[in-house]
């Protein structure tokens, strides 16, 4: 399952990993902006959508290992499976257990200083958190690292979806079965989740619709050349139209969802063009380096809110003059890039190589 020739980076897809972590952020530190600046009540469309930040992870993780690992054109062994997955836990495992370690401390300094965090940090749920099995068996909540219940749900992926997903590109449906799949996939997963029944496996569902539908994304990339080359052709409207209906579609608007999630699959495909508008500007020095932080800032921003809410609250500035408000706000934004370049850095780059240094073997690219 390791490729021998990996392709080369696709740098927009890169930089749109930015983008989908920015959105998370601003969905979890919008009321605190809000307090500090009101005007900025302008981005409540964005913020509200935050959470398909997620789902856009999702598909763009279903997409990318299939396109790395050359899905469904060889075999899956027990043995390559099991490689697969320890350069999974080589990439995703550092970050996650150095975070959980971190927020660890951060509860025991605030329950010491007599503080209340907001959010449940019990101990019985310390195991399934360091196994990343923690979304397995309930539905996510508030508590400890709260944004890792979508890497447990990837851990998942990786573990039971991806060796589906290449089966069934291997079976070499045809073109339509990929459109069909996509649709069922990305629509049906917004049906799930306005039933009451789907909150015990929410995270599972989530996990199963979004990978799935990469994979089923990356069949239509691969058997489709006709379909893919009018994408290319139209692939700056398609990213233009993506941030409009994250931007500026109003919150009363209930169906912009499902127009978002239309157009991710096609926003995929569109940013694997070789040139155009918005593949240089997703694929340039300045995205290509916020997508490759992305996973730290997605990790981090928690342990940041929490520690912000200890050291600079933002309820304590309410009254304070703008120039002060805006000084706190830029403060806050500094504070979380510096802990994702900190994670980055400090975690997830020398810990990736260190595991994958375990692994006996070829070094993989």
């Amino acid at each position: 399952m390791t490729p021998d020739a990996p392709p080369p980076e696709i740098r927009a897809l890169t930089g749109i990993r930015g983008v989908a972590a920015i959105m998370v952020v601003l969905f979890h530190f919008h009321d605190a902006f809000v307090r500090l600046i009101p005007g900025w009540k302008v981005f409540a469309q964005t913020a509200s959508r935050g959470p398909l930040g997620v789902d856009l992870f999702f598909m763009l993780s279903g997409f990318i290992l299939c396109h790395v690992y050359h899905a469904g054109e060889r075999p899956i062994s027990l043995r390559s499976h099991r490689r697969f997955l320890w350069l999974r836990i080589a990439r995703v495992y550092p970050n996650h257990f150095v975070s959980l370690i971190v927020m660890f401390g951060v509860v025991l300094i605030a329950r010491a200083a007599g503080r209340t965090l907001p959010g449940s940090f019990p101990i019985a749920y310390l195991p399934f958190q360091l196994s990343m099995t923690h979304a397995w068996f309930h539905s996510p909540g508030i508590e400890w690292n709260y944004p890792s219940w979508s890497i447990s749900s990837e851990w998942f992926g990786y573990v039971f979806l991806f060796p589906l997903g290449s089966w069934y590109l291997s079976r070499r449906p045809r073109p339509w079965i990929h459109f069909v799949l996509v649709l069922v996939l990305t629509q049906g997963w917004l049906l799930i989740t306005r039933s009451n029944w789907s909150r015990d496996m929410f995270p599972l569902l989530r996990i199963l619709c979004g990978f799935m539908a990469g994979v089923g994304i990356y069949g239509v990339y691969r058997s489709s050349p006709r379909v893919v080359g009018h994408i290319h052709r139209y692939s700056t409207e398609i990213a233009l139209a993506f941030l409009i209906f994250v931007t500026a579609l109003p919150v009363w608007f209930h169906r912009g969802s499902e127009l978002i999630l239309l157009v991710i699959p096609a926003l995929l495909i569109a940013l694997t063009a070789k040139d155009s508008a918005a593949t240089r500007l997703l694929g340039s020095p300045g995205a290509h380096w916020l997508g490759r932080i992305s996973y730290a800032l997605y990790m981090s921003h928690a342990i940041t809110e929490k520690i912000l809410d200890l050291a600079l609250p933002s309820e304590r500035f309410v009254n304070a003059t703008l120039a002060v408000r805006a000084s706190v706000m830029l403060g806050y934004w500094a504070a979380l890039f510096v802990g994702a370049i900190a994670l980055y850095h400090g975690v997830e780059e020398p810990g990736r190589e260190w595991l994958r240094r375990l692994r006996p073997g070829p070094r993989p690219a």
